[in-house]
């Protein structure tokens, strides 16, 4: 890790300019499909392994990192693109007509918001949730 200092001049002031150089290691490289797919399936095996109510915040959690990394390989292998950002993958798929998991990825972004920060606390939405994410895994096969 370093950092490079440039100028910048304008026709008054001169800026000195520090740029972070940092080794790509430190954040990960770029995913590949597998490695998304490997992802998906441990936080939905971790998921699926709830005891109670309370538990639903971070089962759903569970559900929706899962559904990002089932949507990031599914992207992949059918459109040859690389997004794994959430909200970059609502749009891509919305912009490709994709609208029925669309709707289901949006469902499980709703009962997210839900669980997370709000009051929905009952083993009805995990259920639903998991039910949610089977529809993503028929979708990327």
């Amino acid at each position: 890790m370093g950092c490079n200092i440039i100028y910048v001049r304008s026709e008054t002031n001169t800026y000195k300019v520090y740029i972070l150089v940092v080794p790509i290691g430190i954040f990960g490289i770029p995913m590949n499909p597998e490695g998304h797919l490997e992802k998906a399936r441990a936080f939905e095996n971790r998921a699926q392994t709830w005891k109670s109510d309370r538990d639903a915040p971070s089962v759903i959690e569970d559900i929706f990192n899962a559904t990002v990394h089932y949507l990031a390989y599914g992207i992949n292998i059918k459109f040859g693109k690389d997004i794994d950002s959430h909200s970059s993958q609502k749009r891509f798929l919305r912009q490709n007509n994709e609208n029925e998991i669309w709707i289901t990825y949006d469902e499980i972004e709703r009962l997210r918001i839900k669980a997370v920060y709000g009051g929905g606390w009952n083993g009805e939405k995990i259920k639903r949730g998991l039910d949610l994410l089977e529809d993503v895994k028929k979708w990327i096969t």
